[in-house]
C-alpha cells in the first residue's frame, strides 16, 4: 500500500511539473515580447504575465489530486485544442497535430476519472 501511494504521489508530481513546462512557452512568448508600442507598458505587461505564471505554477504544484484533475487537465485539453487549431488553420493537416491530439485525449480521460470512479 505504502509503494502504490508513493507511486501516485510521484505520478502526480511529475504532472504536475509537465504541466507547469507545457504553459510556459504561451507565457514565454508574451513576457520576452508582448507586442506593444511602448516600452514602459511592455515592461508593465511582462512583469504582470510572469507574476501570474509563478501564481499559476504555484497553485498547480499545491492542488489536490481530484482538483488537479478537474483544473490542471483543463489548462491541457484549452492549450492543445488552440495549438491543434493554430496548426491546423497554418499549416493545413500537418503531423504536428498528433502531440496535440492525443494530449486532448488524455485530458479528457483525466477529467472525466472521477466520475468514473465513484
Amino acid at each position: 500500500m505504502d509503494s502504490d501511494r508513493f507511486l501516485t504521489n510521484l505520478s502526480y508530481g511529475i504532472m504536475k511539473f509537465g504541466l507547469i513546462v507545457f504553459i510556459f512557452p504561451f507565457f514565454w512568448e508574451y513576457i520576452r515580447d508582448p507586442g506593444l508600442d511602448q516600452t514602459a507598458t511592455n515592461a508593465s505587461l511582462s512583469i504582470f504575465l510572469s507574476i501570474v505564471f509563478l501564481v499559476l505554477s504555484f497553485a498547480i504544484a499545491v492542488m489536490s489530486k481530484d482538483n488537479f484533475n478537474i483544473f490542471g487537465f483543463s489548462l491541457i485539453l484549452l492549450a492543445s485544442i488552440s495549438m491543434f487549431f493554430y496548426i491546423l488553420f497554418k499549416n493545413g493537416w500537418h503531423d504536428g497535430m498528433a502531440p496535440y491530439f492525443l494530449l486532448i485525449t488524455i485530458s479528457i480521460y483525466f477529467m472525466t476519472k472521477l466520475n468514473r470512479s465513484r
